[in-house]
């Protein structure tokens, strides 16, 4: 059986995508705590192909995405602070699957892990991923 993080990812992304009515992605759109449907759709696209990346073993450390991740410029729960960062690389997509995942399951380990995984990170290797120096300082990350 496959699980959620599959084939499904991809269908929800598309199905958001093709959803007639802007009333209903404004209404999904507002549950995120955002305000602009474009980058909802842009964050499910961003999302299904992190994870078609993954199922598939492919390199993501340091790679250069084609589909750029945006960044909103208002949210209702709190984001991070400093936007001047690559959108291009694996960053500020793990920022907004954080900032998510905080909405779906405010008891979720993803911002511990992270944390944890990158304090013992190589040097260098941060800067390859697109994480600013100060990054872990932002109240977003705490």
């Amino acid at each position: 059986m496959d699980d959620f993080g599959g084939k499904q990812l991809g269908l929800l992304s598309k199905l958001f995508l093709n959803l007639k009515k802007d009333e209903e992605k404004k209404a999904c759109t507002h549950h995120f705590g955002l305000y602009n449907i474009t980058l909802l759709e842009n964050w499910m696209h961003c999302f299904s192909a992190i994870r078609n990346i993954c199922a598939h073993h492919s390199r993501l450390w340091n790679r250069r995405f084609t589909a750029h991740i945006g960044l909103p410029k208002k949210t209702k729960n709190d984001f991070i602070e400093n936007t001047n960062v690559y959108r291009y690389k694996i960053y500020p997509v793990l920022c907004a699957m954080q900032y998510i995942l905080e909405i779906i399951n405010p008891k979720n380990g993803f911002k511990r892990k992270l944390v944890d995984l990158m304090s013992i990170c190589p040097l260098k290797q941060d800067k390859e991923m697109g994480f600013p120096s100060d990054w872990n300082q932002e109240n977003f990350w705490n």
